[in-house]
């Protein structure tokens, strides 16, 4: 069978010629080529599709974010929870080293050497976050806050999700990291090892308090908040764990803090220390040494480890006096990876986010024990603002957030 084709005739002027036409359906246009996008028109679609992503990753970022903070209330709320099931068991609070039986009933860890008498009232809180193995078996054993044991390890009631640091076996003799820390009060004089009592919630040694104790009132009263975890011993990161430290002399002042960890023409960026920081190994001898990171050991109560103090504003630097045995005179507040605050936990079991601008009288002295006969401030106002009021059982401030 022959092909046929199909001519137009052209009879304007001389020499008319014919040309074939287009099949039916076939435009002239679509005889140029395959129609494939040009150079410009390529990059302009690169150049749209970099400029969404630009737009929605940070809020992709943010939603993620939310989400890793709510985790992290929630756990918060579960420590709070665990807390008043504790009163309701002992009627007290757990206080440093921990309790069984009634307040009056003596401790049977204490006395058996500072392995268990600086045991953290985390440990004796498992009993009722699901983790009683883990206590019965720390019991029984008997590792002490210093002991290399799987009852301290992979407890992740005790991780923020926000944290990249924080892990179920930790740089502290493979304690799970912590980054919920326990509410210390609004004054570093009361954290040494031979004061029984805080201006906050939990108590040295053999101090427990009470609901009845918090005469501040329940929901105006931090029981726990946030910190971030070590990132390594050296670290000069103020989320992750980092500490300022000033040989000879320890803090008694936020400002002398602050000048510590920001020295005037060393630098501007507050998420940096430009001042000294503690550069001691993790694993140092004498064993102490390797407590004096952030968050490295939930089992451990000392207050450079997981405390917190309302002297100075969330997310802001961490002092120690640089002596190892003066650590106890640390002046440490809360933190977190969340941008703009941290969680906290309340005595009454609310969970509420404090942001860093909170406020913070930075010019307060802090409030100190009978020393030569001086006066008792233990239940003075805070000096330090609404966070320091906030921190405080029994100063009659009033507040609100």
């Amino acid at each position: 069978m022959q092909k046929t084709s199909i001519y137009s005739v052209s009879l304007g002027g001389v020499g008319g010629h014919c040309k074939p036409l287009p099949p039916k359906g076939l435009q002239p246009k679509d005889l140029r080529g395959n129609g494939a996008f040009t150079l410009v028109e390529l990059l302009v679609v690169i150049a749209i599709i970099g400029m969404l992503i630009a737009l929605l990753l940070p809020a992709v970022q943010a939603a993620r974010e939310a989400a890793r903070r709510m985790q992290c209330s929630n756990k918060i709320k579960q420590l709070a929870l665990a807390l008043h099931n504790h009163h309701d068991v002992y009627d007290v609070f757990p206080g440093m080293s921990g309790i069984r039986g009634t307040h009056q009933t003596p401790n049977p860890f204490w006395g058996e050497g500072p392995e268990w008498n600086a045991l953290s009232p985390f440990v004796f809180m498992l009993p009722f976050m699901e983790a009683a193995a883990n206590y019965e078996r720390a019991i029984t054993d008997r590792p002490g806050f210093k002991g290399r044991h799987e009852a301290y390890q992979n407890l992740q009631i005790f991780a923020c999700p926000s944290d990249p640091n924080a892990r179920g076996v930790g740089p502290f003799n493979g304690h799970q990291t912590t980054n919920y820390v326990l509410n210390w009060g609004d004054s570093n004089e009361f954290t040494r090892e031979d004061h029984g009592r805080t201006r906050g919630l939990f108590g040295q040694r053999l101090h427990w308090n009470s609901f009845g104790s918090v005469t501040d009132g329940s929901s105006n009263t931090l029981a726990f908040s946030e910190t971030g975890v070590v990132e390594y011993a050296g670290t000069r990161s103020v989320r992750a764990g980092g500490l300022v430290v000033r040989p000879g002399s320890w803090f008694t002042t936020p400002q002398q803090c602050i000048a510590a960890a920001w020295p005037p023409g060393q630098g501007t960026d507050r998420n940096t220390y430009w001042g000294t920081v503690r550069t001691r190994t993790m694993d140092g001898d004498p064993p102490h040494d390797n407590s004096a990171y952030r968050g490295c050991s939930f089992a451990w109560a000392e207050a450079i480890n997981q405390g917190f103090l309302a002297m100075l504003p969330p997310n802001g630097p961490n002092c120690l006096e640089n002596n190892v045995e003066s650590r106890v005179f640390s002046m440490v507040t809360a933190g977190s990876y969340h941008p703009g605050g941290v969680n906290a936990g309340f005595v009454d079991g609310s969970v509420r986010f404090i942001t860093d601008s909170i406020q913070t009288n930075l010019a307060g002295h802090r409030p100190g024990p009978i020393e030569g006969g001086g006066r008792d401030t233990r239940n003075d106002p805070s000096p330090y603002g609404v966070w320091g009021a906030l921190a405080t059982i029994d100063g009659g401030e009033s507040v609100s957030l």
